[in-house]
Order: structure tokens, then C-alpha cells, then sequence
């Protein structure tokens, strides 16, 4: 193996990802990912970063990127559309959210991340409506 290479070993409840590197072998904790549920219109607290926020309304829901959102470090969010209600991301004032499309979701379990690429800069991977 290259010293350039990663061996990974499969995550699960018990088991551990193993890094190669140049001199040793790193262990790893696996990632455990928190879902937060919510329903209605909310707006991101800090506290979210790096957690899966599922949407479980039937109704179209609003979440709003506050400006200041996670202010002073770069991390993302997982947005899911679970509900049959549609999801659109919100900008707030001051905040710039770079899309390849619109900022509503195309559909039902549709997910995005959204990346922090600077202060009140964000990105979103994934699919969403034209």
C-alpha cells in the first residue's frame, strides 16, 4: 500500500475506521450522526452544525440561515425533506447561499448539505428544483 493510500475498515456500532499514514496506524471514532425532527418554519442555531435536520411537515416549511450562523468557524448542516411538505431555504439579510438552481427542495426525501464556505457564505450540494 502507497503511502498516499487510506485503508478503511467498515463503521458500525462497534467498530472503529483505521487512517494509514506515513509512519503509524490512527484510529478513528466513527462519525454517529444526530437527526433533529422538526416541523414548521425554524430558523438554524449553532447547534446544528453537523447534525441531519429531517423536515416532517406536510405543509411547505421555511428554514432560515440566520446571519452570524456559526460565525468564526466553517461546518455543515444535512437538510431532509421527509414530510410531503416542501423545504426552502432561507437567506437571511447579510447572508449569500450559492445554488446551482433555486433554494426549494424537489421533492419528497430529497437531502442537501449546506457548507459554510466563509462568514454568512454557504453552499448547497445537492439536488434541488430549477
Amino acid at each position: 500500500m502507497r503511502a498516499q493510500d487510506h485503508l478503511f475498515t467498515s463503521t458500525s456500532e462497534t467498530e472503529t475506521v483505521a487512517v494509514l499514514t506515513t509512519t503509524n496506524l490512527v484510529e478513528i471514532e466513527p462519525t454517529r450522526w444526530v437527526v433533529a425532527d422538526f416541523t414548521g418554519d425554524r430558523t438554524l442555531r449553532d447547534e446544528d452544525e453537523g447534525k441531519i435536520l429531517r423536515s416532517l411537515s406536510g405543509s411547505a416549511t421555511n428554514l432560515t440561515v440566520p446571519k452570524g450562523w456559526l460565525s468564526g468557524g466553517k461546518g455543515q448542516v444535512v437538510i431532509m425533506q421527509y414530510g410531503a411538505g416542501t423545504v426552502t431555504i432561507v437567506a437571511a439579510s447579510g447572508v449569500t447561499i450559492d445554488t446551482p438552481s433555486t433554494l426549494i427542495f424537489n421533492e419528497q426525501y430529497g437531502t442537501v448539505t449546506l457548507i459554510q464556505i466563509d462568514n454568512d457564505e454557504y453552499l448547497i450540494a445537492g439536488r434541488m428544483s430549477p
